[in-house]
């Protein structure tokens, strides 16, 4: 009788079997290495939408500056950052685009900074009209405790700074999250007017006045759109004599 050799092969199963992310290139240095590098799912040529599960953007010396995961297009997971000398920066969680629990950060050196004393450098900073410095610290701040302080005190940095768009944007989260806050609507209007879009200036001032009736500044800066609009004199010099009622005038500025 003759031997049978039997062979049993390994059931390999594919159902349902799914190709793990893939990496792709996004954005590269002028010298070809990359700056931004996302891992995805899916794939458009076969009909499969693609999403973005990870996403590491480098610097220029190959040290990875942030380091994200996504989940339905939103951040979701742990977040990493870096300094460019390769220090960790900062670490914690999101969940669908919010922060979650507690976040860790520390300075260049490596010393654990918490999101007060980052606030407080920052603050310090802009007294000392080094505005570069204290936009670097709140922006630190923000990373940690997004809250309205800090994003108010940030869109100032910008204005002063000049930057009057990313002072907008700073003082519009600043208002989301604190809706009724008199004197951020006077900045915003105020950088509006700066920046020559009187109409969202008006908005801006008259709102002030909605939430704080006796904000004289808002009344004096109102007045003084219409008056160089020249639209409605009649109007400007009420709302300058209402300035004035309550205590400013033009040469107390």
């Amino acid at each position: 009788m003759k031997n049978i050799l039997l062979i049993i092969l390994p059931l390999l199963l594919i159902v349902g079997c799914e190709e793990g992310p893939k990496k792709i290139i996004v954005e590269t240095w002028e010298d070809g290495t990359p700056k931004k590098a996302d891992y995805v799912i899916g794939d458009w040529l076969k009909g499969i939408q693609q999403e973005t599960l990870r996403s590491i953007t480098y610097y220029e010396n190959g040290e990875i500056i942030k380091d994200e995961n996504f989940k339905a297009g939103k951040l979701d997971g742990k977040f990493t950052g870096w300094y460019e000398s390769g220090q960790k920066r900062i670490e914690g969680n999101y969940i669908a685009g919010e922060h979650t629990g507690t976040w860790t950060s520390w300075d260049s050196l490596g010393v654990e900074t918490s999101a007060a004393e980052w606030f407080e450098k920052g603050y310090n900073a802009g007294k000392n009209k080094e505005y570069n410095k204290a936009i670097t610290f709140y922006l630190q701040t923000v990373e940690l405790d997004p809250n309205y302080d800090i994003y108010k005190n940030l869109g100032n940095a910008y204005a002063n700074r000049g930057d009057l768009s990313k002072a907008i944007q700073s003082y519009e989260k600043a208002i989301e999250l604190t809706p009724d806050a008199a004197d951020t609507y006077y900045n915003l209007g105020n950088v509006y007017t700066n920046q020559g879009n009187l109409t969202n200036a008006i908005q801006s001032y008259e709102k002030t006045i909605e939430l704080d009736p006796e904000h004289a500044g808002a009344y004096y800066n109102l007045g003084n759109v219409y008056a160089n609009q020249g639209e409605d004199l009649p109007k400007a010099i009420q709302l300058l004599q209402e300035a004035a009622r309550l205590g400013l005038r033009g040469d107390q500025e």
